[in-house]
C-alpha cells in the first residue's frame, strides 16, 4: 500500500481534503504537491520549510514548526509522515482539547469570600 493510501484511509493520518495527489509510488512529495493539497502557493510551503509556521503546543504557548524535509539536488523532498506531522502540529489535531474544569457556583464563591475574609480578619488587615 503506498503512503498517500495508507494516510487517506479512514480515521488514519490526514484528512481526505488534505491528501496530495499523486502518480508515483513513493513515500516523499514536493512542495507543488503540498501547495496543491493545501490550497495554497508553492512559496508558502517553500516558506514553511525554511523558517516554519507558528503554532500553539500542548500548553497553549506559541512555538515554530518547521515542516522537515530534505534537499536533493536543489530540490526539496518531504516524507509523508513528515507532512502528516506537521498539519497534526499546526492545525491541533496533534493535541486534545483540554477539559474546562467547572465554574464555580455563587455559593462556593460566597463561601470562599467568607473564608478569605476570616482570616484577613485575624490577622488584624481588616478593621
Amino acid at each position: 500500500m503506498d503512503p498517500i493510501t495508507k494516510i487517506s484511509e479512514p480515521g488514519i493520518g490526514l484528512p481526505e481534503n488534505l491528501v496530495p495527489p499523486t502518480d508515483e509510488n513513493r513515500d516523499y512529495l514536493i512542495p507543488a504537491e503540498i501547495a496543491t493539497a493545501c490550497r495554497t502557493d508553492h512559496m508558502t510551503v517553500l516558506r514553511w520549510l525554511n523558517m516554519g509556521i507558528t503554532a500553539r503546543d500542548a500548553n497553549g504557548r506559541r512555538t515554530r514548526v518547521r515542516l522537515e524535509g530534505v534537499k536533493i539536488g536543489g530540490r526539496w523532498k518531504i516524507p509523508v509522515a513528515k507532512f502528516e506531522a506537521f498539519v497534526r502540529a499546526t492545525s491541533g489535531m496533534a493535541f486534545p482539547t483540554a477539559e474546562k474544569e467547572p465554574r464555580e457556583s455563587e455559593a462556593q464563591r460566597k463561601v470562599r469570600v467568607a473564608k478569605c475574609l476570616e482570616r484577613l480578619a485575624a490577622q488584624g488587615m481588616l478593621s
